[in-house]
């Protein structure tokens, strides 16, 4: 279901305007036990070393990447950047696509592997892995097994890459990259650029983070999305803390009327629709 949009502000603003670094150490400082936090120390293209603190995972030294985000308040004396967002800047010679690949970045690929299959593929080996990795089953030592989980290893990097970039644009923190990916998919920004009121069905996103976004990026306040997903967000709400599973067709009228800032007319109808397609039950 396709639905009208004013524009497409995320397409005009450019978020590559990042930091160009490479880290230079990683220190694992979790919040909590299942934390990707990190605080790394990393140096620009210019030489100049200063520490980047953001949800980096596992991520090796002497990795270049480009981060998004804002500089924060100095550490110790020192500047310290607050990163949102960044992707992995991609080798394109043989020595450094070997050495990216034996970082134990790519799942199943050691340092052993790595030399072999850029000893066969040399500097088409990214080329091999984004399109046709059926293509590393010439290499000794790997099996079908393991040439599946280098793929969907890299897959899985590529699309959290794209992910991590869309999130940083449209406001929504990376912390939800690997969740929006299990929920939604490897098309997860495809879906999203459609339907914003997709990101309700991601574990720990609710409405209001994704009328923000939707709003933010040219979705009518009266869209059937917004209506569908907002009516649907003030039944479960008002449910949840009456402790039962209805409230009058008065109360959830008003309500989300109230909630989208729209007329009462269009609740009416859209709760018509959702009633016929068995979303809702009116009685």
């Amino acid at each position: 279901m396709a639905e009208q949009k004013k524009a497409d502000a995320t397409e005009s603003r450019d978020i590559r305007t990042g930091l160009n670094v490479s880290v230079i150490l990683t220190r694992f400082a979790p919040r909590d036990k299942n934390d990707n936090f990190r605080i790394l120390h990393v140096q620009d293209e210019q030489g100049t070393s200063f520490g980047a603190k953001g949800l980096f995972g596992d991520i090796a030294s002497g990795t270049r990447i480009v981060m998004y985000g804002e500089w924060g308040k100095p550490y110790k004396g020192s500047p310290q950047f607050e990163c949102a967002a960044f992707e992995r800047i991609l080798p394109t010679s043989k020595e450094g696509i070997r050495e990216y690949l034996a970082s134990g970045v790519v799942a199943g690929c050691g340092p052993s592997l790595a030399k072999k299959i850029v000893a066969e593929f040399g500097e088409k080996t990214i080329w091999v892995l984004d399109n046709d990795p059926e293509q590393l089953l010439k290499i000794v030592g790997i099996g079908e097994k393991k040439k599946t989980r280098i793929s969907e290893s890299w897959k899985k990097q590529k699309a959290d890459r794209k992910i991590a970039q869309y999130l940083f644009s449209i406001g929504v923190p990376i912390r939800y990259v690997s969740r929006i990916r299990r929920d939604l998919g490897e098309e997860a920004v495809s879906i999203i650029k459609e339907n914003p009121y997709r990101l309700c069905e991601v574990e720990g996103i609710g409405f209001k983070t994704a009328d923000m976004v939707a709003l933010k990026n040219g979705f009518e306040k009266e869209g059937r999305f917004r209506l569908t997903y907002g009516i649907m967000y003030v039944l479960e709400s008002a449910c949840k803390r009456a402790g039962h599973t209805f409230i009058t067709s008065q109360e959830l009228t008003g309500k989300a009327a109230k909630e989208l800032d729209v007329d009462r007319s269009l609740i009416l109808d859209t709760m018509t629709e959702l009633s016929l397609g068995g979303d809702i039950r009116i009685e």
